[in-house]
């Protein structure tokens, strides 16, 4: 069941609505995606002068209770006063099935740089449009700023996670440039071996929380990553190609002087 929730707590809720757009495609027109945007808007526009009946008249029967109200009140009282300084989309997706269009359309609003809003909105199209999802979070700074990459107040798991990736990435190199400057058979299979990584540690930055896979295959083991707004990914592997090519590099090297020897005589 789909339920209206409204959260103030810092910046969790936008981390959840725009890690959930890292993983999805999109298979929208941009005349779609025009016209997605501007029924977010005029719905936030309900919101703002208090027309709550018009939005309820637009929502899923699933999300309509005796809290809907109240609940929207709440939403709109994230809202300062006046028109916003700022307002552009961060995240959008949308799946179209047979004849029905579903979309999300996340939306920062800007008000002096002092109040952000973000806001979701989630719309099932097939006749009319209907809300399957209305959320809104107040922020203190931008989303941009929130989650940009920085060492500054972070914790010292962060150091540690940085410092891991940095090793783990910095040993494939060594490993892959040695590859090339070592006389072997069938070099290029080594070479693609040596970025091989296996298990995946997985590290979000903004809030210090690890996440482990253990039946994971990577190339390469360690990378960092950031999708639009969403906070940035650490990621570090066992680089378990780069450790075994390290391993074995010397008798490797002896078979490929042994096999030319025997090709010169």
């Amino acid at each position: 069941m789909v339920r209206i929730v409204v959260r103030r707590r810092t910046i969790l809720c936008c981390t959840c609505m725009l890690a959930a757009l890292t993983f999805a495609g999109c298979n929208s027109t941009a005349t779609e995606r025009s016209a997605d945007e501007s029924e977010s808007a005029k719905l936030i526009g309900l919101l703002r002068s208090g027309d709550f009946q018009a939005i309820e008249q637009q929502m899923d029967a699933s999300l309509r209770d005796g809290a809907t109200e109240p609940t929207l009140a709440k939403m709109q009282a994230l809202f300062p006063e006046g028109p916003p300084t700022s307002r552009k989309t961060i995240g959008y997706h949308s799946l179209r099935s047979g004849s029905q269009l579903n979309s999300e359309v996340i939306t920062e609003y800007g008000f002096n740089d002092t109040t952000w809003v973000v806001t979701n909105v989630r719309i099932r199209k097939e006749n009319a449009p209907v809300v399957v999802g209305f959320h809104a979070t107040g922020l203190t700074r931008s989303l941009e700023e929130t989650n940009r990459f920085t060492f500054a107040g972070k914790p010292f798991w962060n150091d540690c996670m940085a410092v891991l990736t940095l090793a783990c990435g910095g040993l494939v190199l060594y490993a892959f440039v040695l590859c090339i400057r070592t006389p072997l058979r069938k070099k290029w299979r080594w070479l693609l071996f040596t970025l091989l990584g296996v298990c995946q540690l997985s590290f979000n930055w903004q809030t210090s929380q690890f996440g482990f896979r253990l039946f994971w295959i990577a190339i390469p083991p360690a990378n960092a990553s950031r999708v639009d707004y969403a906070p940035w990914y650490l990621f570090a592997g066992v680089p378990l190609g780069a450790l075994i090519f390290l391993a074995k590099r010397r008798d490797l090297q002896l078979q490929a002087e042994a096999a030319s020897r025997g090709l010169a005589n």
